[in-house]
Protein backbone atom coordinates (compact mmCIF):
# COMPACT_ATOMS: atom_id res chain seq x y z
CA UNK A 1 0.00 0.00 0.00
CA UNK A 2 1.24 3.55 -1.05
CA UNK A 3 2.66 5.52 1.85
CA UNK A 4 2.02 8.88 -0.05
CA UNK A 5 -1.16 9.46 -2.22
CA UNK A 6 -0.50 9.83 -6.14
CA UNK A 7 -3.21 12.97 -6.16
CA UNK A 8 -3.04 15.37 -3.15
CA UNK A 9 -3.11 18.93 -3.01
CA UNK A 10 0.05 20.88 -1.36
CA UNK A 11 -0.97 23.86 1.13
CA UNK A 12 1.29 26.26 2.33
CA UNK A 13 1.63 29.73 4.89
CA UNK A 14 4.84 31.39 5.62
CA UNK A 15 4.07 33.96 8.67
CA UNK A 16 6.24 36.42 9.61
CA UNK A 17 5.89 38.20 12.90
CA UNK A 18 5.71 42.30 13.35
CA UNK A 19 7.87 43.25 16.36
CA UNK A 20 4.56 44.06 17.92
CA UNK A 21 4.52 40.24 18.98
CA UNK A 22 1.16 39.74 17.89
CA UNK A 23 0.57 40.80 14.20
CA UNK A 24 1.59 38.17 11.52
CA UNK A 25 1.66 38.49 7.47
CA UNK A 26 1.29 35.27 5.38
CA UNK A 27 3.62 36.20 2.36
CA UNK A 28 3.32 32.94 0.53
CA UNK A 29 1.39 34.33 -2.12
CA UNK A 30 4.78 35.38 -3.39
CA UNK A 31 6.48 32.38 -2.32
CA UNK A 32 9.03 31.48 -5.53
CA UNK A 33 10.93 28.97 -3.69
CA UNK A 34 11.12 27.73 0.02
CA UNK A 35 13.54 24.97 1.46
CA UNK A 36 14.12 24.06 5.00
CA UNK A 37 16.77 21.62 5.96
CA UNK A 38 16.80 20.15 8.93
CA UNK A 39 20.65 19.85 10.02
CA UNK A 40 22.38 16.84 10.19
CA UNK A 41 23.08 15.01 12.96
CA UNK A 42 26.27 12.99 12.08
CA UNK A 43 27.99 16.37 11.80
CA UNK A 44 27.31 18.05 15.62
CA UNK A 45 29.44 20.77 16.65
CA UNK A 46 29.49 23.77 18.46
CA UNK A 47 30.08 27.42 16.94
CA UNK A 48 27.87 29.94 14.26
CA UNK A 49 27.56 26.77 11.62
CA UNK A 50 26.39 24.16 13.89
CA UNK A 51 25.16 21.23 11.48
CA UNK A 52 22.01 20.30 13.97
CA UNK A 53 20.86 23.95 13.57
CA UNK A 54 17.47 24.04 11.69
CA UNK A 55 17.49 26.63 8.54
CA UNK A 56 15.44 27.91 6.47
CA UNK A 57 15.72 29.95 2.79
CA UNK A 58 12.61 31.12 1.04
CA UNK A 59 12.60 33.77 -2.10
CA UNK A 60 9.79 36.34 -2.77
CA UNK A 61 8.67 37.80 -5.60
CA UNK A 62 8.20 41.10 -5.41
CA UNK A 63 5.04 42.49 -4.92
CA UNK A 64 4.04 44.32 -8.72
CA UNK A 65 5.30 46.33 -11.12
CA UNK A 66 6.34 49.65 -10.81
CA UNK A 67 3.69 51.73 -11.16
CA UNK A 68 4.01 56.12 -11.32
CA UNK A 69 2.23 57.55 -8.28
CA UNK A 70 1.90 61.01 -6.66
CA UNK A 71 1.67 62.56 -3.82
CA UNK A 72 -1.77 61.70 -2.04
CA UNK A 73 -3.53 65.12 -3.14
CA UNK A 74 -3.96 66.85 -6.88
CA UNK A 75 -5.38 69.99 -7.15
CA UNK A 76 -5.48 73.20 -9.37
CA UNK A 77 -8.04 76.07 -9.91
CA UNK A 78 -11.15 75.47 -12.00
CA UNK A 79 -9.70 78.39 -14.27
CA UNK A 80 -6.38 77.30 -14.80
CA UNK A 81 -5.49 76.67 -18.67
CA UNK A 82 -2.46 74.32 -19.91
CA UNK A 83 -0.55 75.67 -23.34
CA UNK A 84 -3.23 76.67 -25.47
CA UNK A 85 -5.11 74.80 -28.96
CA UNK A 86 -1.13 74.14 -30.35
CA UNK A 87 0.59 72.92 -27.88
CA UNK A 88 1.76 68.89 -28.47
CA UNK A 89 1.34 67.54 -24.63
CA UNK A 90 3.29 64.35 -26.03
CA UNK A 91 3.09 61.40 -28.53
CA UNK A 92 1.61 57.78 -28.65
CA UNK A 93 4.36 56.81 -26.72
CA UNK A 94 4.19 58.70 -24.00
CA UNK A 95 1.97 57.33 -21.12
CA UNK A 96 -1.00 59.10 -19.59
CA UNK A 97 1.55 60.00 -16.41
CA UNK A 98 2.92 62.95 -18.21
CA UNK A 99 -0.43 64.79 -19.02
CA UNK A 100 -1.23 64.71 -15.05
CA UNK A 101 2.07 66.02 -14.67
CA UNK A 102 0.87 69.01 -16.89
CA UNK A 103 -2.56 69.44 -16.09
CA UNK A 104 -1.32 69.42 -12.24
CA UNK A 105 2.06 70.99 -12.09
CA UNK A 106 3.53 67.60 -10.34
CA UNK A 107 6.10 64.98 -10.82
CA UNK A 108 5.37 61.32 -10.60
CA UNK A 109 7.39 58.37 -8.99
CA UNK A 110 8.14 55.09 -9.28
CA UNK A 111 6.93 53.15 -7.04
CA UNK A 112 5.13 49.71 -5.60
CA UNK A 113 4.51 47.51 -2.55
CA UNK A 114 8.31 46.18 -2.58
CA UNK A 115 9.24 43.58 0.12
CA UNK A 116 12.64 44.90 0.40
CA UNK A 117 13.24 46.19 3.84
CA UNK A 118 14.96 49.45 2.32
CA UNK A 119 11.85 50.36 0.67
CA UNK A 120 10.04 53.41 2.88
CA UNK A 121 7.41 53.74 1.09
CA UNK A 122 5.92 50.43 0.37
CA UNK A 123 2.90 49.39 2.20
CA UNK A 124 4.51 46.07 3.74
CA UNK A 125 7.01 48.15 5.26
CA UNK A 126 4.83 50.79 7.04
CA UNK A 127 2.92 50.43 10.52
CA UNK A 128 -0.74 51.10 11.40
CA UNK A 129 0.20 54.58 11.88
CA UNK A 130 2.36 54.87 8.83
CA UNK A 131 5.27 54.58 10.10
CA UNK A 132 8.34 52.47 8.47
CA UNK A 133 8.99 49.50 10.22
CA UNK A 134 10.38 46.63 7.71
CA UNK A 135 8.79 43.81 7.54
CA UNK A 136 11.79 41.88 7.26
CA UNK A 137 14.60 42.51 9.18
CA UNK A 138 16.93 40.66 11.75
CA UNK A 139 14.94 38.91 14.82
CA UNK A 140 11.57 39.18 12.73
CA UNK A 141 9.63 35.65 13.58
CA UNK A 142 8.95 33.19 10.77
CA UNK A 143 6.70 30.50 10.96
CA UNK A 144 6.22 27.58 7.77
CA UNK A 145 3.30 25.39 7.91
CA UNK A 146 2.38 23.16 5.56
CA UNK A 147 -0.59 20.80 4.46
CA UNK A 148 -1.45 17.98 2.13
CA UNK A 149 -5.26 17.28 1.63
CA UNK A 150 -6.83 15.07 -1.37
CA UNK A 151 -7.59 17.78 -4.69
CA UNK A 152 -9.70 20.26 -4.06
CA UNK A 153 -10.39 19.84 -0.66
CA UNK A 154 -9.04 22.51 2.19
CA UNK A 155 -7.31 21.57 4.94
CA UNK A 156 -8.67 21.57 8.97
CA UNK A 157 -7.05 22.95 11.39
CA UNK A 158 -5.08 19.34 12.20
CA UNK A 159 -3.85 18.96 8.66
CA UNK A 160 -1.24 21.25 8.86
CA UNK A 161 2.31 20.86 9.66
CA UNK A 162 5.07 22.87 10.96
CA UNK A 163 8.09 22.18 9.09
CA UNK A 164 10.03 25.42 10.62
CA UNK A 165 10.01 28.43 13.46
CA UNK A 166 12.92 30.62 14.07
CA UNK A 167 13.79 34.13 13.21
CA UNK A 168 15.18 36.18 10.16
CA UNK A 169 18.50 37.69 9.94
CA UNK A 170 20.98 35.24 8.50
CA UNK A 171 20.38 36.79 5.35
CA UNK A 172 18.02 39.35 3.72
CA UNK A 173 18.94 40.23 -0.15
CA UNK A 174 17.48 41.81 -2.82
CA UNK A 175 18.16 39.99 -6.23
CA UNK A 176 17.39 40.40 -9.97
CA UNK A 177 17.06 44.17 -9.79
CA UNK A 178 14.33 43.81 -7.46
CA UNK A 179 12.28 41.15 -8.24
CA UNK A 180 13.27 38.74 -6.35
CA UNK A 181 14.18 39.10 -2.32
CA UNK A 182 16.17 36.16 -0.66
CA UNK A 183 16.01 35.31 2.69
CA UNK A 184 17.81 33.30 5.18
CA UNK A 185 16.62 32.28 8.74
CA UNK A 186 17.81 30.20 11.58
CA UNK A 187 15.37 28.32 13.98
CA UNK A 188 15.19 29.41 17.70
CA UNK A 189 18.50 28.17 18.10
CA UNK A 190 19.67 31.60 16.58
CA UNK A 191 18.85 33.42 19.70
CA UNK A 192 21.67 31.58 22.02
CA UNK A 193 23.93 31.63 19.27
CA UNK A 194 23.95 34.88 19.02
CA UNK A 195 23.78 35.84 23.17
CA UNK A 196 27.84 35.98 24.49
CA UNK A 197 28.34 35.21 28.02
CA UNK A 198 30.12 38.52 29.28
CA UNK A 199 30.80 37.52 32.92
CA UNK A 200 32.11 34.68 34.85
CA UNK A 201 29.25 32.20 35.94
CA UNK A 202 29.80 29.03 38.01
CA UNK A 203 27.08 26.52 37.77
CA UNK A 204 27.08 22.70 39.40
CA UNK A 205 28.32 21.08 42.68
CA UNK A 206 30.80 18.85 44.64
CA UNK A 207 28.25 18.41 47.30
CA UNK A 208 24.99 17.70 45.90
CA UNK A 209 23.79 16.35 42.24
CA UNK A 210 23.25 18.93 39.72
CA UNK A 211 21.45 17.78 36.61
CA UNK A 212 23.05 18.51 33.48
CA UNK A 213 19.54 19.96 32.47
CA UNK A 214 18.71 22.11 35.18
CA UNK A 215 22.42 23.48 34.28
CA UNK A 216 21.54 24.11 30.97
CA UNK A 217 18.30 25.83 31.85
CA UNK A 218 20.80 28.46 34.56
CA UNK A 219 22.81 29.08 31.22
CA UNK A 220 19.90 30.24 29.40
CA UNK A 221 18.13 32.55 32.34
CA UNK A 222 20.72 34.22 33.44
CA UNK A 223 21.76 35.05 30.32
CA UNK A 224 18.36 35.70 27.83
CA UNK A 225 16.59 36.46 30.93
CA UNK A 226 13.71 33.90 33.00
CA UNK A 227 10.97 32.47 30.40
CA UNK A 228 12.24 33.19 27.15
CA UNK A 229 13.60 29.81 26.29
CA UNK A 230 13.08 26.58 28.00
CA UNK A 231 15.00 23.30 27.60
CA UNK A 232 13.02 20.59 27.21
CA UNK A 233 14.43 17.08 28.26
CA UNK A 234 11.92 13.95 27.50
CA UNK A 235 13.92 11.57 29.98
CA UNK A 236 16.08 12.98 32.83
CA UNK A 237 19.77 12.72 31.94
CA UNK A 238 20.97 11.71 35.09
CA UNK A 239 24.17 13.24 34.65
CA UNK A 240 25.08 15.66 36.83
CA UNK A 241 27.90 18.41 36.40
CA UNK A 242 30.52 19.18 38.98
CA UNK A 243 31.59 23.03 39.51
CA UNK A 244 31.81 24.53 35.85
CA UNK A 245 32.68 28.15 34.91
CA UNK A 246 31.70 29.55 31.82
CA UNK A 247 32.51 32.81 29.86
CA UNK A 248 33.21 34.48 26.82
CA UNK A 249 31.19 32.10 24.65
CA UNK A 250 27.59 31.82 23.35
CA UNK A 251 25.30 30.53 25.45
CA UNK A 252 24.87 28.03 22.88
CA UNK A 253 28.66 26.47 22.52
CA UNK A 254 28.41 26.63 26.65
CA UNK A 255 24.99 24.19 25.93
CA UNK A 256 26.85 22.33 23.73
CA UNK A 257 29.65 21.50 26.10
CA UNK A 258 27.10 20.11 28.43
CA UNK A 259 25.54 17.91 25.97
CA UNK A 260 28.93 16.82 24.79
CA UNK A 261 29.82 15.33 28.28
CA UNK A 262 26.53 12.79 27.72
CA UNK A 263 27.05 12.60 24.58
CA UNK A 264 22.77 13.74 23.87
CA UNK A 265 21.55 15.94 21.15
CA UNK A 266 20.51 19.33 21.93
CA UNK A 267 18.91 20.83 19.25
CA UNK A 268 15.03 22.88 18.33
CA UNK A 269 12.94 19.68 17.34
CA UNK A 270 8.99 19.24 16.58
CA UNK A 271 6.96 18.09 19.71
CA UNK A 272 3.94 16.20 18.27
CA UNK A 273 1.93 16.62 22.31
CA UNK A 274 2.41 20.53 22.47
CA UNK A 275 2.58 20.88 18.94
CA UNK A 276 5.49 23.24 18.50
CA UNK A 277 9.28 23.49 17.87
CA UNK A 278 11.05 23.35 21.23
CA UNK A 279 14.78 23.16 22.31
CA UNK A 280 15.63 19.76 23.28
CA UNK A 281 18.04 18.06 25.17
CA UNK A 282 17.78 14.24 24.10
CA UNK A 283 19.20 10.89 24.21
CA UNK A 284 19.68 9.84 20.37
CA UNK A 285 17.61 6.71 19.52
CA UNK A 286 20.11 4.36 18.67
CA UNK A 287 17.96 0.89 19.19
CA UNK A 288 15.85 1.78 16.07
CA UNK A 289 15.72 -0.64 14.03
CA UNK A 290 13.83 -2.53 10.94
CA UNK A 291 10.95 -3.38 13.42
CA UNK A 292 10.42 0.10 14.99
CA UNK A 293 11.00 2.09 12.01
CA UNK A 294 8.64 4.70 11.96
CA UNK A 295 8.02 4.80 8.23
CA UNK A 296 7.90 2.30 5.47
CA UNK A 297 8.63 3.11 1.86
CA UNK A 298 8.33 1.01 -1.76
CA UNK A 299 9.96 1.61 -4.51
CA UNK A 300 6.49 1.45 -6.39
CA UNK A 301 5.07 4.94 -5.22
CA UNK A 302 6.72 6.84 -2.57
CA UNK A 303 9.95 7.98 -3.90
CA UNK A 304 11.41 9.26 -7.50
CA UNK A 305 15.36 7.72 -6.52
CA UNK A 306 17.10 6.23 -4.32
CA UNK A 307 20.93 5.88 -4.90
CA UNK A 308 23.20 3.55 -2.32
CA UNK A 309 27.02 3.90 -1.14
CA UNK A 310 28.84 1.47 0.75
CA UNK A 311 31.69 2.95 2.41
CA UNK A 312 34.30 1.96 5.33
CA UNK A 313 35.96 5.42 5.36
CA UNK A 314 34.06 5.80 9.39
CA UNK A 315 35.06 2.40 10.02
CA UNK A 316 36.80 1.87 13.26
CA UNK A 317 36.82 -1.48 15.82
CA UNK A 318 38.83 -0.19 18.28
CA UNK A 319 38.65 3.14 20.35
CA UNK A 320 41.73 4.05 22.47
CA UNK A 321 40.70 7.09 25.25
CA UNK A 322 43.88 8.94 26.85
CA UNK A 323 42.54 11.15 29.54
CA UNK A 324 43.86 12.62 32.65
CA UNK A 325 42.12 10.56 36.24
CA UNK A 326 41.07 12.79 38.69
CA UNK A 327 41.52 10.11 41.33
CA UNK A 328 44.89 8.79 39.83
CA UNK A 329 45.99 11.91 39.49
CA UNK A 330 47.73 10.92 36.29
CA UNK A 331 47.05 10.07 32.27
CA UNK A 332 45.13 6.94 32.16
CA UNK A 333 44.17 5.01 28.81
CA UNK A 334 41.20 2.96 28.68
CA UNK A 335 40.30 0.73 25.35
CA UNK A 336 36.69 -0.57 24.05
CA UNK A 337 36.76 -2.77 21.44
CA UNK A 338 34.53 -5.10 18.84
CA UNK A 339 35.51 -8.75 17.93
CA UNK A 340 36.70 -8.77 14.30
CA UNK A 341 34.82 -10.32 11.51
CA UNK A 342 36.14 -12.91 9.22
CA UNK A 343 37.95 -10.83 6.64
CA UNK A 344 38.45 -7.79 8.44
CA UNK A 345 41.24 -6.07 10.17
CA UNK A 346 41.89 -4.05 13.23
CA UNK A 347 41.34 -0.49 12.22
CA UNK A 348 41.70 1.62 15.81
CA UNK A 349 41.02 5.35 16.32
CA UNK A 350 42.71 6.85 19.34
CA UNK A 351 41.34 9.96 21.19
CA UNK A 352 43.74 11.94 23.56
CA UNK A 353 41.25 14.27 25.66
CA UNK A 354 44.27 15.55 27.90
CA UNK A 355 43.41 17.67 31.34
CA UNK A 356 39.96 18.53 30.27
CA UNK A 357 37.74 19.29 33.44
CA UNK A 358 34.72 16.98 31.51
CA UNK A 359 35.92 13.60 31.11
CA UNK A 360 37.98 12.44 34.48
CA UNK A 361 37.32 9.15 35.50
CA UNK A 362 37.59 5.74 34.11
CA UNK A 363 34.02 5.35 33.91
CA UNK A 364 33.15 8.37 31.92
CA UNK A 365 36.12 7.87 29.30
CA UNK A 366 34.60 4.06 28.87
CA UNK A 367 31.01 5.63 28.17
CA UNK A 368 33.55 8.24 25.62
CA UNK A 369 34.85 5.37 24.10
CA UNK A 370 31.32 2.89 23.70
CA UNK A 371 29.90 6.32 22.40
CA UNK A 372 32.70 6.56 19.38
CA UNK A 373 32.79 2.80 18.82
CA UNK A 374 28.81 2.82 18.13
CA UNK A 375 28.60 5.12 15.75
CA UNK A 376 31.65 3.78 13.82
CA UNK A 377 31.85 0.34 14.41
CA UNK A 378 29.78 -0.52 11.26
CA UNK A 379 30.91 -0.47 7.52
CA UNK A 380 28.34 2.35 6.50
CA UNK A 381 25.57 2.20 4.09
CA UNK A 382 24.41 5.39 3.00
CA UNK A 383 21.20 6.00 0.75
CA UNK A 384 20.08 9.10 -0.84
CA UNK A 385 16.53 9.56 -1.88
CA UNK A 386 14.23 11.99 -3.35
CA UNK A 387 10.73 11.58 -2.73
CA UNK A 388 7.73 13.70 -3.28
CA UNK A 389 6.92 16.35 -0.32
CA UNK A 390 6.71 13.96 3.00
CA UNK A 391 6.44 16.60 5.96
CA UNK A 392 6.67 14.22 8.78
CA UNK A 393 10.19 13.14 7.94
CA UNK A 394 13.05 14.41 10.38
CA UNK A 395 16.66 13.59 12.09
CA UNK A 396 16.75 10.66 14.27
CA UNK A 397 13.71 8.48 12.50
CA UNK A 398 14.51 4.97 11.36
CA UNK A 399 12.93 4.27 7.59
CA UNK A 400 12.78 0.95 6.23
CA UNK A 401 12.87 1.23 2.02
CA UNK A 402 11.87 -1.60 -0.27
CA UNK A 403 13.60 -1.48 -3.63
CA UNK A 404 14.91 -4.38 -5.79
CA UNK A 405 16.31 -2.46 -8.09
CA UNK A 406 19.21 -1.75 -5.68
CA UNK A 407 19.24 -4.44 -3.30
CA UNK A 408 17.64 -8.04 -2.62
CA UNK A 409 16.28 -7.54 0.80
CA UNK A 410 14.11 -4.66 2.63
CA UNK A 411 17.07 -2.11 3.98
CA UNK A 412 17.03 -0.06 7.20
CA UNK A 413 18.00 3.11 7.32
CA UNK A 414 18.35 5.99 10.54
CA UNK A 415 17.81 9.47 9.05
CA UNK A 416 21.38 11.74 9.30
CA UNK A 417 19.90 14.64 7.42
CA UNK A 418 16.54 16.05 5.84
CA UNK A 419 15.75 18.91 3.12
CA UNK A 420 12.08 19.70 2.42
CA UNK A 421 12.03 22.13 -1.10
CA UNK A 422 9.10 23.48 -2.60
CA UNK A 423 9.60 25.16 -6.17
CA UNK A 424 6.34 27.13 -6.78
CA UNK A 425 7.94 27.99 -10.45
CA UNK A 426 8.53 24.42 -11.29
CA UNK A 427 5.63 23.22 -9.00
CA UNK A 428 7.97 20.38 -7.62
CA UNK A 429 7.49 19.29 -3.82
CA UNK A 430 10.45 17.52 -2.87
CA UNK A 431 11.82 15.66 0.21
CA UNK A 432 15.46 14.41 0.07
CA UNK A 433 16.80 12.83 3.01
CA UNK A 434 20.01 11.32 3.61
CA UNK A 435 20.13 7.81 5.70
CA UNK A 436 23.06 5.00 7.03
CA UNK A 437 22.58 1.86 8.15
CA UNK A 438 21.53 2.61 11.92
CA UNK A 439 20.78 5.72 13.66
CA UNK A 440 23.88 7.61 15.23
CA UNK A 441 24.26 10.29 17.65
CA UNK A 442 27.32 11.78 15.18
CA UNK A 443 30.09 10.49 13.38
CA UNK A 444 31.91 12.75 11.45
CA UNK A 445 32.49 14.63 14.78
CA UNK A 446 34.41 11.23 15.99
CA UNK A 447 37.06 11.55 13.16
CA UNK A 448 37.34 15.12 13.84
CA UNK A 449 38.15 14.59 17.03
CA UNK A 450 40.67 11.39 16.29
CA UNK A 451 44.74 12.36 17.51
CA UNK A 452 46.49 11.48 13.89
CA UNK A 453 50.23 12.19 13.80
CA UNK A 454 51.09 15.38 11.97
CA UNK A 455 47.93 17.02 12.51
CA UNK A 456 47.03 20.15 15.54
CA UNK A 457 46.17 18.87 19.07
CA UNK A 458 42.64 16.98 18.51
CA UNK A 459 39.37 18.50 19.03
CA UNK A 460 38.11 18.53 22.85
CA UNK A 461 35.27 16.62 23.54
CA UNK A 462 33.36 20.36 25.54
CA UNK A 463 33.87 21.36 22.02
CA UNK A 464 31.31 18.77 20.33
CA UNK A 465 27.65 18.14 20.82
CA UNK A 466 26.00 14.78 19.81
CA UNK A 467 27.46 11.04 19.62
CA UNK A 468 26.31 8.74 23.38
CA UNK A 469 28.30 8.59 26.06
CA UNK A 470 25.56 6.95 28.03
CA UNK A 471 24.55 3.88 26.20
CA UNK A 472 24.34 0.40 26.45
CA UNK A 473 27.45 -1.45 25.06
CA UNK A 474 27.88 -2.47 21.66
CA UNK A 475 27.85 -6.50 20.93
CA UNK A 476 31.01 -7.88 21.34
CA UNK A 477 32.54 -4.94 23.04
CA UNK A 478 35.70 -6.10 25.24
CA UNK A 479 36.82 -3.30 27.30
CA UNK A 480 40.19 -3.02 28.80
CA UNK A 481 42.09 -0.20 31.05
CA UNK A 482 45.70 0.54 30.34
CA UNK A 483 47.68 3.20 33.56
CA UNK A 484 49.36 5.25 31.87
CA UNK A 485 52.37 7.34 33.34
Amino acid sequence: MALIPRERQVHVRLFIGRPDGETWVDVAPWLARVTVERGDVTNVGVGGNDGVVQMLRFDLHNDGTMMPTWRDSLARDASFVVGDAGDVVGDKGDSASKLINLLFGAQHRYERDSFSPHDKNSAWNLDANGEYVPLLWPYREVVLAVALTPKGQQPTVNDWTFLFEGFLGENIGVRQNGSIISVQAKSKAKLLQDTLIETEQEYGSNDEDVSIESVMQAIIDNNLGPGVVSLYCPVPSQAYVRPYVVKDKTVWDALQELAGKVGWFLGDRWDPQTKQHRLTFMEPPIDKNASTADFSFSWTSDFYIQELDHTDRHYRNAIIVEYWDEELGRENTVEVSQELEPGMVRRAAKFGLGKTDLIRTEAEAIRFAKAALHDLSDDTTLSRVTMPLFPQLDTFHGVVISNPRVASEDLFFGVDTVRHTLDFASEKFTTEFVGSGKVVGGREKWRRMQTRPGLHEPTKPEDIGGGGIALPAPKNVNVRSVMGG
